[in-house]
């Protein structure tokens, strides 16, 4: 298991923040999935598999 994420400044993005520590590969790879507000638009163009 990886350490969690080190703590990032306020400013960043919260698309940027989730990129950069692949979210999403990690939810497929357990089997989830996420909901989110219209802020991660973008971030999961898989319209196959969103």
């Amino acid at each position: 298991m990886q350490p969690p994420p080190a703590a990032r400044p306020g400013r960043l993005h919260d698309n940027t923040a989730a990129r950069h520590d692949h979210i999403l590969a990690h939810l497929r790879a357990a089997g989830l999935g996420a909901l989110a507000d219209l802020d991660f638009r973008g971030l999961d163009n898989d319209i196959l598999d969103p």
